[in-house]
């Protein structure tokens, strides 16, 4: 039995706050994430901009889970959460959200989800960051 998902939770610091402000911008980060995994969304993505601050957050729903994103233009961060359950290679989060982004320093969390279940074995590559 293989586990019923991954979950990458990913801090970007340092980013450049013109970006993070705009939805035009995020959304295409979260396109590229998509088109490099291979990710299907089954709807529109749902944005929303703050109206008491320069926050904006984002979900697009994927045919095996989600992604998230939460951008905070007046401290330049911006968190990711990205579920799915089929297992891919990694996405190069530090070098992408550098690229896209201008972040400075990434940190990228994942975690295996399920994994007390019966049978559950754990997989054999580095995860972390392509």
């Amino acid at each position: 039995m293989s586990y019923p998902g991954l979950e990458y939770l990913v801090d970007a610091y340092g980013c450049d706050p013109g970006t993070l402000a705009s939805i035009d911008r995020l959304n295409s980060v979260v396109e590229r994430l998509m088109r490099d995994l291979k990710l299907r969304p089954v709807g529109k993505p749902m944005w929303h901009a703050f109206a008491t601050s320069n926050a904006v957050t984002g979900m697009i729903l994927l045919s095996d889970s989600h992604v998230a994103v939460h951008a905070f233009p007046d401290i330049q961060f911006a968190a990711f959460s990205l579920y799915y359950g089929a297992m891919r290679s990694p996405w190069p989060w530090s070098a992408r959200l550098h690229e896209l982004l201008g972040a400075r320093h990434v940190e990228v969390r994942v975690e295996i989800r399920g994994r007390l279940l019966p049978g559950w074995n754990m997989p054999t590559n580095d995860l972390k960051d392509g």
